[in-house]
């Protein structure tokens, strides 16, 4: 063990790191001194600085409940399902009155593999599946965090349990909220033997569950497969690493893994401290980072210390949003302290709760005093183990140092990101903002406001009266656009007019549900194009149909974002996630970026006037310019409140517009006309199309911001969509 960690000291005295241009002074403990006490360097946590995982967090992956930035807070607290909702029985409002704020994320569990089914009877309010405890969470404005105790591997995959596993989908179905929801936590733990079997059949019988909650319609499930961080490091009983027991991709919406700094243990102090020492959150954590953000490959430093390394790591092909499911460290008390002191003046709990969060915090800047900053920044959620009397005080409550070093996290804008999710229930929250209003995911103060905003966009309002049009005015003599939501339907405003809608074709429920992602007008303006997320493409009007994708046209996970008509009516491009461009009819293809690794899914694009080119843009503000496209310019590198969702060339051609869903607007070339950015939303902005002289956005609530010589001619306001509004179009 000893040997293993001096490896991932720096054995240096400087650090350089190129990618952000810092020297970093070497720790002063880095260098073993071959006449120090070996268990000094054991015992002190900041030694272990040369992780696997490095220095650069990677651009994150994206899911359901995931922020784009930042990190959701939780715990899992002392708590009782069948208990009084007050301080006594449910430890989380203890600790949430000490925070001033009410946390994100409440971890409970529900042992037994049938307990939830057993409780659920259709309709009897006294039978719910999930206990009062998740309910109370929603009423409250948390994202309940269920974890569902383990069944048989071996009698699961014949079958056995299938009744079982269908009625707990029925139930968390009725539940009717989005939520989190960790089945078998730990499966690679040695305890979980009996139940979890080999990871081969572990796996398949996670593949069978998932499979039964697909047919029951339950896609407000939030699947996070959670190991344990030190079977990432050492094989365990069944000689298997933890990724052994990943179901693969497609099974899975989040990734986590549950870890521990164990050394002021009352099991340690038995045993004179030899069992286990002072370890960091980097450590505990460097090896299921690693994992959690490869899509296959392992770094040679793992393959040189680990033992029976595969190749490659098995069915881990995507990124997906990262949680520590559960962290901690107890707080050292009596003799503990001095020992602890006595190896490194570091060794408190309130330190090691700092340097945690520290390690997970994207705005606090890297140093030579703080290396370890930031590094872990791409983790989207963390969940504290905050419960009291396990082999020592876990809870953050141990003392009033902890208590302070935890709540500097849970006031930091870095972890209040529960209003960015479009999650209804936070609505419920005491800190939910004012009707009409959202928070701007801005969690960086060393950059508060990178959008170049007008300090007054004076915008055209939203009209709460769809129907009624003002005078119309423009270059056309024509006002008017249609609203796009998921569900197909099309809402004509203006001179536009409803051809028809494929709210029919997409009518599908549960996982074969597939959303509208676009609508393009045809050159009259008599007609237009929906295209579905999966490729289908449905004409209205005088628009014809020139074909849709073929399935096999996209890889898993790969999606249709947009489409954009030919000048002549004869053709279009269909764009997807992956960059990959697909023509239709006298559509030309210029050029595309599937096999380019973007640092962030392309979400919009859009063609020149002559048709002869096309531009695209990343979310992370990245412009890809084809054919007659001109790049001017992009946001592609830099640090965004929020991503970027649309394009918008300019009427002279020379320039185009960013918008991100936070409102804010990005000018390249082109004349400002003003923006949404730094006022608060009520939902995020989805599109942007020309309009007039400038432009015209749209939110998922349906809302308009109207920045053109045009008319304004309408909008939801008031009248809120049955599915979030997905894109815009305007009359040319």
């Amino acid at each position: 063990m000893l040997k293993t960690l001096r490896r991932r000291r720096l054995l240096v005295s400087v650090l350089s790191v190129g990618l952000l241009g810092v020297t970093l002074a070497g720790n002063a403990n880095a260098a073993i001194d071959p006449g120090r006490d070996d268990r000094l360097i054991e015992h002190d946590g900041r030694g272990y600085n040369n992780p696997h995982a490095g220095f650069v967090a990677p651009p994150r992956g994206d899911g359901p409940l995931a922020p784009k930035t930042g990190a959701l807070i939780g715990t899992h607290s002392n708590d009782k399902h069948t208990g009084e909702l007050t301080e006594k029985d449910q430890h989380i409002l203890v600790t949430e009155r000490h925070m001033e704020r009410t946390l994100d994320i409440n971890n409970s569990y529900y042992g037994e593999f049938d307990s939830i089914a057993s409780n659920y009877v259709p309709g009897d309010p006294k039978k719910t599946g999930l206990s009062k405890l998740a309910f109370w969470d929603i009423e409250m404005g948390r994202i309940p965090l269920v974890g569902w105790g383990c069944g048989n591997s071996k009698q699961i995959n014949t079958g056995q349990h299938d009744a079982t596993i269908r009625k707990t989908a029925e139930a968390m179905k009725a539940f009717g909220h989005d939520f989190f929801m960790r089945y078998c936590w730990e499966m690679d733990g040695n305890k979980r033997t009996d139940h979890v079997g080999s990871p081969e059949e572990f796996v398949e019988s996670w593949i069978r569950i998932y499979k039964i909650f697909e047919e029951v319609g339950a896609d407000n499930v939030v699947w996070v497969w959670c190991g344990n961080a030190n079977t990432f490091k050492h094989l365990n009983d069944k000689n298997a690493y933890a990724w052994d027991y990943y179901p693969g991709d497609e099974y899975v919406d989040w990734v986590s893994a549950d870890g521990y700094n164990w050394a002021a243990s009352d099991r340690n102090r038995e045993v004179n401290y030899e069992k286990d020492r002072w370890r960091s959150f980097v450590e505990i954590y460097d090896e299921f980072m690693v994992w959690a953000r490869s899509t296959g490959s392992i770094p040679e430093s793992m393959k040189t210390e680990l033992k029976n390394m595969p190749a490659e790591f098995p069915r881990k092909r995507q990124v997906k949003p990262i949680m520590i499911g559960e962290y901690g460290a107890i707080e050292p008390v009596g003799d503990m302290v001095d020992f602890f002191l006595g190896h490194s003046p570091h060794n408190t709990k309130p330190q090691w709760l700092r340097d945690a969060h520290d390690s997970i915090n994207g705005s606090k800047a890297r140093s030579a005093e703080c290396w370890w900053c930031g590094i872990y920044s791409d983790i989207a959620a963390v969940v504290y183990f905050d419960i009291e009397g396990i082999n020592g005080p876990w809870e953050i409550t141990s003392s009033p140092e902890s208590i302070a070093a935890y709540k500097e996290a849970a006031q930091d804008a870095w972890f209040n990101q529960i209003h960015t999710l479009g999650w209804a229930p936070a609505g419920n929250r005491p800190d939910a903002p004012p009707p009409g209003q959202n928070p701007n995911p801005n969690p960086n103060p060393n950059n508060p406001n990178p959008t170049p905003n007008n300090p007054n966009p004076n915008p055209t309002p939203n009209n709460p009266n769809p129907g009624q049009n003002p005078p119309l005015h423009g270059a056309s003599g024509k006002s008017g656009y249609w609203m796009l939501g998921a569900d197909g339907k099309v809402y004509p405003f203006g001179q536009a007019s409803g051809h028809g809608d494929a709210v029919a074709p997409l009518a599908a429920s549960g996982p074969a549900r597939v959303d509208a992602a676009d609508v393009e007008p045809t050159p009259s303006g008599n007609g237009y194009w929906l295209v579905d997320a999966r490729g289908t493409v449905h004409p209205f009007g005088d628009a014809k149909s020139h074909g849709s994708v073929e399935a096999a046209r996209l890889v898993p996970g790969e999606t249709v974002t947009s489409l954009s008509a030919t000048p002549t009516g004869n053709g279009y491009w269909v764009f997807t996630t992956k960059g990959r461009v697909v023509t239709f009819g006298d559509a030309t293809f210029f050029g595309d970026v599937s096999r380019v690794n973007l640092n962030g899914p392309v979400l919009d694009s859009v063609p020149t006037p002559s048709g002869k080119g096309y531009f695209m843009v990343g979310s992370d503000g990245g412009i890809f310019a084809f054919g007659d496209a001109v790049f001017a310019g992009s946001m592609g590198g830099k640090k965004l409140n929020a991503p970027v969702q649309s394009l918008v060339p300019d009427p002279d051609g020379a320039g185009y517009w960013l918008v991100a869903s936070d409102g804010g607007v990005f000018a390249f070339d082109a004349s400002f006309r003003g923006s949404m950015g730094g006022a608060r939303l009520n939902k995020p902005m989805t599109g942007m199309v020309p309009y007039g002289d400038g432009y015209l956005m749209v939110a998922e609530d349906g809302g308009i911001f109207n920045f053109s010589d045009k008319a304004f001619a309408g909008s939801l306001g008031g009248n809120p969509p049955s599915r979030p509004i997905v894109a815009v179009a305007a009359i040319r």
